[in-house]
């Protein structure tokens, strides 16, 4: 909204405030499924997939910008729909808990403010509405979480009871004199950071403790995997990055710590896909 500086005359009522330009934000949460979320993950790290032969490809950070629209339908009658347009993925988080799928968070910016309408409003461009993926979740029951100063002496990380991953973009919407919406939205600062929770269980977890009070840089790698019908799908995210300083909690009856991190270079930064095994 726009606010005006004029009083009403004679009372102390501020004027009634004018509509401003348009922009939309919100989250969508989904399972980390097989397939379904990779036009997603190019949005984030603002690339394209490259085919690295053998059932391969991976993704590096980037500067393409993609655009997606969003189609929301309220299918309680009388049924309703919303089309936001123009929309970025400004954030992603991936949370990792024990037993459990792999939750994503991905939070959206767009450049309208759509009002709920009765009918279809692309009807008209002859949309094509494909079914639904049936795809599998990730849990995290397979795969791995490994740690150390090089790719070359990473280790297993057996006693991490949870692992957080935030990645950001920093988009700002860019409005303009006239535009109703915004005309584009602008990329920010690249930032990734996390937290990486590990049982006081033995002493590479006071390795790990001691290099978060020395503030090392170190690499972390995980990965998801999921075999079904004799395919096996994986991905796997390697963050270089810089510990900061841990802090001691309880999880039950055990001792933990919990250690902050956050992306200091650009060196082995990918999300990889592998792909192999026959149906």
């Amino acid at each position: 909204t726009i606010q005006s500086d004029v009083i009403l005359p004679d009372t102390r009522i501020p004027s009634t405030p004018e509509l401003g330009s348009q922009s939309n934000a919100g989250d969508v949460s989904t399972e980390w499924n097989i397939d379904e979320q990779d036009d997603w993950f190019e949005g984030v790290f603002c690339g394209k997939w490259k085919n690295k032969g053998a059932g391969k490809k991976s993704l590096t950070l980037d500067e393409e910008m993609h655009s997606f629209s969003l189609l929301k339908k309220y299918t309680q009658k009388p049924i309703a729909f919303q089309h936001f347009c123009k929309e970025f993925i400004n954030q992603l988080t991936m949370n990792f808990a024990t037993n459990a799928f792999v939750k994503l968070t991905w939070n959206f910016m767009g450049s309208n403010h759509p009002t709920k309408v009765s009918t279809d409003p692309i009807a008209g461009k002859s949309p094509v509405y494909k079914p639904a993926l049936t795809t599998k979740s990730f849990m995290t029951q397979s795969g791995f979480l490994q740690y150390g100063a090089s790719i070359a002496t990473l280790k297993a990380v057996r006693q991490s009871p949870s692992l957080q991953i935030t990645i950001n973009n920093n988009l700002e919407r860019t409005p303009a004199l006239f535009e109703v919406e915004s005309i584009e939205n602008t990329l920010g600062n690249f930032d990734v950071s996390g937290t990486m929770d590990v049982y006081n269980a033995d002493d590479f977890g006071h390795e790990i403790y001691n290099d978060a009070v020395n503030g090392a840089d170190r690499i972390i790698r995980v990965q998801v995997s999921r075999q079904i019908n004799g395919v096996t799908t994986a991905y796997t995210l390697t963050l270089n990055v810089h510990l900061n300083a841990p802090s001691e909690s309880r999880n039950g009856n055990k001792l933990q710590f919990s250690v902050p991190f956050v992306l200091n270079a650009i060196t082995d930064f990918e999300l990889l896909k592998e792909v192999s095994g026959t149906p």
